[in-house]
């Protein structure tokens, strides 16, 4: 049993989380990877691709960024921003809101699978890899939504504050390398779908994800989800 005192004490770990939307169809799809049975939070839960914030994701400020996070509120929120879109790209190897400096970059996979091997391997950190390629990341092209923080009563060895933000995702890219070890799965769906098999038993969500996906499912479109959307935290019940 934990006691108050010992629930404050925890360690508090910043941590960014991305949201790739695409519009598909009628209907907007969101991506979602499962976690490995054997990690040591949330096993075998659906989420979205993120993790915690590293000392690196500041050296990419000004460097090989463009703009300022949509909605963003704290000083920090563009080295949070950049945490979610490197972690995205560590765990299944795809990297939103690239740009060149002359303009929009078209999805080069063996590009951005030679930066996920790098960071994985930790040959070069992602601003290397980008002032390398003469590549860039649009923070524009990023919109902060919400910015949730684990609450004491909550048993985890490690509490999380984790901001979430939402991008475009892109139809040219179907096919995701997962970090073996870290996630089972990756892909595209419907987050009703996603709601449904969570409602009947058929995955796992933690209480952020699953409120994510509640309100992206009410959502009408990508681009009213960079303009809109916003999910504060939410009380436990």
């Amino acid at each position: 049993m934990h006691t108050d005192e010992q629930a404050q004490s925890r360690p508090i770990r910043p941590a960014a989380t991305l949201i790739a939307l695409r519009d598909h169809s009628d209907e907007m799809e969101v991506l979602v990877v499962r976690r490995s049975k054997s990690m040591r939070t949330f096993p075998g839960h659906v989420a979205f691709p993120g993790g915690g914030v590293e000392p690196a994701d500041q050296a990419c400020i000004g460097l090989c960024t463009i703009g300022w996070p949509r909605a963003a509120i704290r000083a920090d929120d563009d080295v949070f921003a950049v945490a979610a879109l490197r972690e995205t790209a560590e765990e299944i190897g795809w990297l939103g809101a690239v740009a060149h400096p002359e303009g929009y970059a078209p999805d080069t996979a063996a590009a951005v699978q030679e930066i996920q091997s790098a960071l994985l391997q930790e040959e070069r950190t992602l601003a290397e890899s980008l002032v390398q390629r003469n590549l860039q990341l649009n923070l524009c092209d990023v919109r902060f939504v919400g910015r949730w923080l684990t609450p004491p009563e909550v048993r985890l060895p490690v509490r999380f504050d984790t901001r979430f933000f939402v991008t475009r995702g892109t139809m040219e890219c179907r096919t995701f390398h997962v970090h073996q070890g870290e996630l089972e799965w990756a892909g595209w769906r419907r987050p009703r779908d996603v709601l449904n098999d969570i409602r009947v038993g058929r995955e796992q969500a933690a209480l952020p994800t699953q409120t994510m996906l509640e309100a992206l499912a009410e959502a009408p479109s990508v681009d009213w989800c960079l303009e809109h959307l916003n999910v504060p935290q939410v009380p436990l019940t």
